[in-house]
């Protein structure tokens, strides 16, 4: 099937394969419904389906069941290597996360759209105060040299692993972003970890993999592995959150950590072009 490509399927393509993924709502609000296109839902999802039929991208349903029964959300689209290859072939970018394996289940992508929707928030702020574009890792980034079968922390780049004695510790972030922010003599790098919060864990559970996870980071100074060209940059650990009453839990219990000054909260309906400058 030969199509007739628009600046916003290239738009389109191009986000896919930064973030690895995106809902429908999110594709059609960036990149399909702006101000300057007269473009309806209806054609946004024939062609969606049109481009997962010729296996540019790959279309996921998502169902979801619990106390308030079915819930059909939007749909998760991933870019397939067919259509990296259409993006690289019209606009020389080659794209980074492209879908090669079977996707991850429903649940997981469902928090990896709201991991998305974080990074977009930071990308449109950084654009909106004039500030140069910000990088990010995800969790399921891989360092190029990991070899077949190793650990965890050895395969993903963000996945750090620390022996304390007999105990052993986590850190594993949804994501990790890097911006640079200029002062008057110096540039600030803000290097950001992204916890993406469901309210699926508990207070145990989260001293052991965030308190002291994040408290092993800083002071192993492993952060500077991630992004070794940046140096003596500002960490700090934003939680996206779905309520205040969570928030406050959150507040509590990681308060008592050895670095409670790097944590910052916020609430997924705050997540804008505001969120470098907002309260």
């Amino acid at each position: 099937m030969s199509f007739h490509f628009q600046e916003r399927d290239f738009r389109a393509f191009t986000e896919l394969g930064e973030l690895g993924l995106m809902s429908s709502d999110q594709l059609f609000v960036r990149h399909y419904s702006r101000e300057d296109a007269d473009v309806t839902r209806v054609y946004f999802n024939r062609r969606m389906r049109e481009f997962a039929k010729a296996d540019l991208v790959e279309k996921t349903d998502v169902v979801l069941s619990g106390n308030k029964g079915i819930q059909k959300q939007p749909s998760v689209f991933r870019l397939r290597p067919d259509g990296a290859d259409e993006l690289y072939r019209h606009t020389g970018y080659e794209a980074r996360r492209v879908a090669r394996s079977k996707p991850p289940s429903i649940l997981t992508m469902v928090h990896r759209v709201g991991v998305s929707e974080t990074l977009l928030a930071f990308k449109d702020a950084a654009k909106q105060e004039k500030l140069g574009l910000v990088r990010w890792l995800l969790e399921t980034d891989q360092d190029r040299d990991a070899k077949l079968g190793e650990s965890r922390d050895k395969k993903f780049i963000l996945t750090e692993l620390f022996q304390v004695g007999r105990e052993q510790y986590s850190c594993r972030p949804d994501a990790s972003l890097a911006l640079a922010i200029p002062k008057a003599d110096r540039n600030l790098n803000l290097l950001g970890y992204v916890e993406y919060d469901r309210s699926t864990e508990g207070q145990d559970q989260i001293l052991r993999t965030k308190v002291e996870g994040y408290s092993l980071l800083l002071s192993s100074k492993r952060f500077e592995h991630h992004w070794p060209d940046l140096k003596d940059g500002i960490v700090r650990v934003l939680f996206v959150c779905k309520s205040i009453a969570r928030i406050r839990n959150l507040q509590e219990w990681l308060g008592i950590s050895r670095n409670p000054e790097i944590y910052r909260f916020t609430l997924h309906e705050h997540l804008s072009a505001g969120i470098l400058s907002n309260p």
